[in-house]
């Protein structure tokens, strides 16, 4: 910490024993614990990174891309790639006198010249004469650093009698690549089935419960056989990422698979999968299809951060639900109804029309965890592991197909507005839908929007003209002004269905919207009793993502000195 500043602001009392004298003493570097430490921590790293692109640029990549913490992940294409990486990234850190420890390799190589006491001791990870193996853990994967593969470690308990006991056993399927995640969701559905018996954290399950659990839990130590391996050959060379999306009625998934080319041969290998549990109110099967494309969608926008240099042209996202593909390439897309219009509009964000097709339901390995697998399944089963066997065939002969929106379809309109509305506005601000991202400050928008307001009513009431600076009314109106603005773009579905004598959306009834006497769309609840201001006992509604909530979250921010 910067000795001026910042030391004098932690100081702590000690002693080392009661009957000793208290003394203070004052912290010089950032203290573990404090609330500032995981950032400060993480943000040294990403300045390091920054600054040192052009001096150590393998070293600068590893640490901007390949740091999780405290735990730095890389690797490269031959031995001399890792060592020079490995320089590299140690005289970086050594310049900012930050010393890696707990070092662990797949090549005894890159481990020469290091400090004995700065690799994983042989208890825990790494024997430098690799005369056994002895596995690595690594962000709760096991990695085998002698066959270079992840595998599982299970610990689960073949019995329970009570619901916290079953929610235990169940999280304890740490997958976070989803190479798992059929047989984790076969477990969610058994934990779904107890949820809906309503009973106690710690009432006794019903027998038969505790009976599935048991055999369930028996075939688990079937996943330690599992051997995935870490590296994606020839990564460097033409990629292809292909992602199949898929849903039954209990549950949705998505599943990534890359593609490489190793002279003639194409090389399917599983990426990353991931699933949800259908909600609790029953949705028809087009839904929950259009779901697992959502969190398709969601899975390549993530993955665009770990394989940037992929051609868009080279990822496919792939459905068996017609309906949901017609929803999502419908050409020109007209007005859906609020649950697709807003599904369509996130997949659209991630992954173009363009780039969706369609498969048989049979070659669909989305299938497999939208439904559950049992770990002796999901061991040998080659579908799940690399894919329907054409992925290991040239691109251009896949049997995938691209679906024209079936606009005709019964269950494609039903989702489509039947009416269309048009609110015409003379507000000024109306004009320019792109207004809040022009100004970095809610204050500087406000005064901009005031003097906007002023003008105009200044022009229509010219006996009553206002003059001098601008009041608080005034920023306090164009503040309103430009919340009803937006809710008018962005909520126009919610404000709607506020007005009906029953209200039909979910969100209108958990909340409690409503219209105030301005028109803006508030929040009711149990504070309109307390004795607290107006705005603060109904607070606005505002969408998540728009550039005024930033701006209005950033001025609280500013306004407690963060």
């Amino acid at each position: 910490m910067h000795p001026d500043h910042q030391r004098d602001l932690l100081r702590i009392l000690w002693r080392p024993e009661p009957h000793h004298p208290i003394s203070e003493y004052r912290l010089t570097t950032v203290t573990y614990g404090t609330a500032s430490a995981p950032f400060l921590a993480c943000r040294v790293i990403a300045e390091l990174a920054n600054i040192s692109q052009t001096t150590y640029p393998l070293a600068s990549q590893a640490l901007s891309g390949s740091t999780y913490v405290d735990d730095i992940l890389l690797g490269g294409d031959s031995i001399e790639e890792a060592m020079a990486t490995r320089k590299q990234i140690v005289e970086l850190l050594d310049s900012a006198h930050l010393e890696l420890r707990k070092w662990a390799a797949s090549d005894t190589r890159l481990l020469e010249g290091l400090p004995r006491d700065h690799i994983l001791p042989a208890s825990q990870a790494v024997n430098l004469s690799f005369d056994n193996e002895k596995p690595v853990k690594v962000l709760g994967l096991v990695w085998n650093n002698i066959s270079d593969d992840f595998s599982y470690k299970v610990s689960t308990s073949q019995r329970i009698s009570t619901k916290r006991q079953l929610a235990s056993q169940v999280g304890q399927l740490f997958d976070p690549l989803g190479w798992i995640v059929p047989v984790a969701v076969y477990a969610r559905l058994l934990q779904r089935e107890v949820i809906r018996l309503k009973l106690g954290w710690d009432e006794p399950l019903p027998e038969e419960i505790c009976i599935r659990w048991a055999e369930f839990a028996k075939t688990l130590p079937m996943l330690e056989t599992l051997s995935v391996p870490r590296h994606i050959p020839n990564a460097r060379g033409p990629l292809w990422l292909v992602g199949f999306a898929d849903a039954s009625e209990r549950a949705y998934a998505a599943v990534v698979y890359s593609i490489t080319k190793a002279g003639d041969e194409y090389i399917p290998s599983l990426i990353t999968a991931r699933a949800r549990i259908a909600p609790s109110k029953p949705e028809t099967l087009p839904r929950l299809e259009l779901l697992a494309a959502t969190l398709l969608s969601a899975t390549f926008q993530k993955l665009t951060k770990v394989f940037p240099c992929v051609d868009p042209s080279k990822r496919f996202a792939i459905s068996d639900s017609t309906i949901a593909l017609s929803w999502i390439t419908a050409n020109p897309p007209p007005s859906w109804k609020p649950f697709v219009g807003n599904h369509v509009s996130t997949i659209l964000k991630s992954v173009g029309a363009d780039r969706w097709f369609h498969v048989p339901s049979s070659q669909n390995p989305a299938d497999l965890p939208s439904r559950g697998l049992s770990p002796q399944a999901i061991c040998n089963n080659r579908s799940w592991w690399k894919g329907p066997q054409w992925l290991a065939s040239d691109p251009d002969a896949w049997p995938i197909s691209r679906v024209r929106a079936a606009m005709d379809d019964p269950q494609v309109l039903q989702e489509k507005r039947t009416k269309q509305f048009l609110n015409v506005s003379n507000e000024v601000p109306q004009l320019f839908p792109e207004l809040e991202a022009r100004y970095s400050s809610l204050s500087h928008l406000q005064s901009v929007v005031a003097w906007c307001l002023r003008f105009s009513n200044n022009t229509k009431n010219p006996q009553n003209r206002s003059s001098g600076p601008l009041s608080s009314v005034e920023l306090h109106t164009a503040l309103s002004t430009l919340v009803k603005r937006v809710q008018k773009l962005r909520l126009r579905s919610e404000i709607e269905d506020a007005q009906l004598e029953k209200p039909q959306l979910k969100i209108t009834k958990k909340l409690g919207l409503f219209l105030d006497d301005n028109g803006i769309l508030r929040v009711g609840g149990r504070l309109k009793y307390a004795q607290i201001p107006f705005d603060a006992k109904h607070p606005a509604l505002l969408p998540q993502d728009s550039e005024l909530t930033n701006l209005i979250i950033n001025q609280a921010h500013e306004d407690c000195l963060h």
